[in-house]
């Protein structure tokens, strides 16, 4: 082979080469982004994300007012619970002062009839009689 021939081959082989980067430059070119494009798509999702966003605050509201609502419900219930078992403690223990009562009373009955009968008992041993008995 002369050098002609050498310089030929190497020639197409360079010729080859550059084809396939010039295809390449071009697949690139097709499909790079350009920035308006880019600007353009960005401005047309803006108004979605903020409509996303108020949405987003929209349901957190709700979701908290709801929370508050299941709790102010919850503590109704706890506090009227509450309420009744006081009440039934209440009750309880008016009863059981009731019954201390009554055996106080039936006690000092009991006394005060032991101590009558004593004093009519004196009253006759002794036959005097109780100017404040009639």
């Amino acid at each position: 082979m002369n050098n002609d021939q050498l310089i030929l081959n190497e020639l197409k082989s360079i010729n080859k080469r550059l084809d396939g980067l010039e295809q390449g430059q071009k697949r690139l070119e097709q499909t790079t982004v350009k920035k308006t494009d880019l600007k353009s798509f960005i401005d047309t999702l803006n108004p979605a994300i903020k409509a996303s966003e108020e949405n987003i605050k929209l349901f957190m509201k709700a979701e908290i007012k709801a929370s508050e609502e299941r709790t102010k419900k919850e503590l109704k219930v706890e506090i009227q619970e509450t309420k009744e078992e006081l009440q039934a403690e209440i009750k309880a223990s008016r009863a059981a002062a009731h019954e201390d009562i009554t055996k106080l009373a039936s006690g000092l009955w009991k006394k005060e009839r032991e101590q009558d009968i004593r004093l009519d008992n004196l009253e006759e041993h002794t036959n005097t009689t109780n100017p404040t008995k009639h």
